[in-house]
């Protein structure tokens, strides 16, 4: 699937597209399962849930929220998804698999597989930023993330835009938000590329990408799903402690998870916006 040239330019930009990564029936089975989670129909005790505050100031996040707070669809973050048997058979699809192979290896672990999630007119944007950081408690930094679309996404709901090429400035301010001083001489020189996606389309891209998503304008709600990939050596410096394994040997199943009553309570906590 990923060819010569795709890889060459993937090393360049720091992106790469992947249109039709999940099927349409998979992600209309997907975006269902998250409405169910939102409301309360679906549950994983221990799950990451955090509400957007609707706000253009970004300080209102409420990062110390962590917990479903009751039925809604205006969370913008649920975490923890490699421990819901179909959103882990969706990440272990053969697509995904591939991209993991070709760009971290045969052993792989997810930092986070998530729900990033924009509801109709929320004014709340992310701002620029990368998602690594020289502050993050981790043996060795996080290597991609794939940004899967389950709605379709364009400027007016707040797609994700990408400063291609800026991975390779390493990190920026010691890595995750990126001020405003070097934010200027960064768009000079590094174009702006806009995720405008039908759903089940994706972008693959390298986590030292500089990227924001604007707020959602839109009557329409603008839900994508994102896997953070690394090595699987990689492992938590505070508590000693790897993170989910999703591809290699004694990596995580459908089956297995399916059979969990919460999330499991060694899991690493991650990191970022």
């Amino acid at each position: 699937m990923i060819s010569q040239s795709e890889s060459a330019r993937y090393l360049e930009t720091g992106l790469l597209r992947i249109d039709g990564l999940l099927s349409q029936p998979e992600v209309a089975a997907l975006a269902n399962l998250v409405d169910d989670l939102m409301l309360g129909e679906r549950s994983l005790s221990g799950m990451f849930f955090q509400l957007d505050p609707n706000s253009p100031d970004y300080s209102k996040v409420n990062f110390e929220e962590t917990n479903f707070v009751g039925p809604s669809l205006n969370y913008r973050k649920i975490k923890d998804l490699e421990y819901v048997p179909e959103f882990l058979a969706a990440v272990q699809g053969k697509k995904v698999e591939e991209i993991a192979h070709k760009f971290v290896g045969s052993e792989v672990s997810t930092m986070r597989t998530m729900v990033v999630n924009k509801p109709s007119m929320s004014q709340t944007p992310l701002p620029w930023h990368q998602d690594i950081s020289n502050d993050w408690p981790m043996s060795q930094r996080p290597i991609l993330t794939i940004w899967i679309a389950l709605d379709a996404v364009d400027e007016e709901n707040g797609c994700v835009e990408w400063l291609a090429g800026s991975h390779l400035q390493g990190e920026v301010d010691g890595g995750h938000l990126t001020s405003d001083s070097s934010l200027s001489s960064l768009m000079s020189n590094f174009p702006i590329v806009k995720g405008i996606l039908k759903p089940g389309d994706a972008v693959v891209f390298d986590n030292a990408v500089i990227h924001r998503s604007q707020p959602n304008i839109s009557g329409r709600r603008r839900r994508g799903l994102t896997l953070c990939l690394m090595k699987a050596e990689t492992y938590n410096t505070k508590t000693n402690t790897y993170y989910p394994k999703i591809f290699g040997t004694d990596a995580l199943t459908p089956s297995d998870v399916a059979k969990l009553k919460q999330v499991p309570l060694n899991r690493p906590k991650d990191f970022g916006e």
